[in-house]
């Protein structure tokens, strides 16, 4: 059996923080199996071509897109990144949507590329969030976004350099903090 989609579903019990049954994308146990989560996320890659491919409330686990390619809009809207989530050197080919995601363990888009639009908008990263060398081609949005930890941007000033650097168009730094580490 599985979740509508096909998607399998994560059970509650043991030490899941599930209180009912949820896909596996959407389960909170710490326990899930990458391996099965990343082959519904590829699923879910594949199968958007005229529609967004929507990770909207996934709970990540470790995850590496090292150069990885996103060829459609992607959609990563309150994903929550339990561990370090690596995208270094990525291309998001479309829009990539992470307004309100939470990286727990950090977040490394060194290098990466964003070929249209680049919305962070009240994303918060706990501990790292790397930018350097990135490039925005289109709206590089960071308006509400929280940055906590080592390995952060000192002040938008430093941050506003790092991202306009080859960059077609400005980033938006509306209300983001930038909080000191302990």
């Amino acid at each position: 059996g599985g979740w509508p989609g096909g998607r399998p579903i994560s059970s509650p019990g043991g030490i899941c923080r599930d209180k009912r049954p949820v896909c596996l994308m959407h389960s909170d146990d710490p326990n899930k199996s990458a391996q099965q989560f990343m082959l519904e996320f590829e699923r879910t890659l594949r199968s958007a071509s005229e529609r967004p491919a929507d990770f909207t409330r996934f709970i990540f686990p470790a995850c590496d897109f090292e150069g990885h390619e996103f060829k459609a809009k992607c959609v990563f809207s309150h994903a929550h990144f339990k561990e370090y989530a690596s995208f270094p050197e990525a291309k998001f080919m479309d829009d990539a949507d992470f307004t309100a995601a939470f990286f727990e363990g950090g977040a490394g888009f060194g290098g990466a590329r964003f070929a249209r639009n680049g919305g962070f908008i009240g994303a918060y990263f706990k501990e790292l969030g790397w930018f350097m060398g990135s490039i925005f081609d289109g709206d590089a949005e960071f308006g509400g976004a929280g940055f906590e930890g080592k390995g952060r941007c000192d002040s938008s000033k430093s941050m506003w350099s790092t991202l306009c650097h080859e960059n077609r168009s400005r980033p938006v730094f509306t209300s983001t903090s930038w909080i000191s580490p302990a």
